[in-house]
């Protein structure tokens, strides 16, 4: 992908693929900003950038789901991603809650939930469930528990790094195969992903696509 607005156009497209083959709870996971480096740093600004830069792919997720006539339930996994996603231009046809008051939204059959930023596992299971019993549920770039198994990947992006440059990409678009992207030669390795199983989630090892990037 050359550009944000490419990354955010795949992930929707695979949303919407796996959800017109029936998937009920899907996954989105990719760097929210490309200065990956302050992800994690902690630093409030860079937490705010992170948060903005979801809120932005968060709100076009749920402009792209609202075309199917449902109601789109926007669940937020914290105060300040609400506070973000309340001064987003949202579908007319949504409700915006806190992940942990799905339950007094009354999430039903007719809805589709987008679930935004989950951390903890409380907030992972919850998202679970309602795409378990009532309405699909696509959770996009959570934390710590990301591959969580109740799910499937639909998106993922990865930028694989090698002396401070990107040399390639781990790439997953629904309904394709994941596959490993060569920076160097402008095409996919001939490489099957290998997962990792750790607390309920399945991950791509990224250790060894990063070996078969730099061998």
């Amino acid at each position: 992908p050359r550009s944000y607005d490419e990354i955010h156009s795949q992930a929707i497209a695979s949303v919407l693929a796996g959800l017109k083959a029936g998937k009920s709870r899907l996954e989105v996971e990719f760097p929210p900003i490309a200065q990956t480096n302050k992800i994690s740093d902690g630093s409030a600004g860079s937490q705010r950038l992170v948060r903005q830069a979801n809120s932005i792919f968060n709100t076009k997720v749920a402009n792209a789901l609202s075309g199917s006539n449902k109601r789109v339930v926007v669940l937020c996994a914290d105060s300040s991603t609400l506070e973000e996603m309340s001064s987003q231009s949202l579908p007319k046809n949504s409700i915006l809650a806190l992940i942990k008051d799905a339950a007094s939204v009354g999430v039903g059959k007719g809805d589709v939930v987008v679930s935004c930023q989950p951390a903890d596992s409380k907030s992972w299971m919850t998202s679970a469930q309602l795409g378990a019993t009532n309405a699909p549920v696509v959770v996009l770039n959570g934390f710590q528990y990301n591959g969580y198994k109740a799910f499937e990947m639909a998106y993922y992006l990865k930028p694989m790094t090698f002396n401070s440059g990107i040399c390639g990409y781990c790439v997953r678009q629904f309904p394709y195969d994941w596959v490993v992207w060569s920076v160097k030669t402008a095409q996919p390795l001939d490489y099957t992903v290998a997962f990792v199983e750790a607390q309920g989630c399945l991950r791509p090892d990224l250790q060894r696509v990063s070996l078969q990037l730099t061998k």
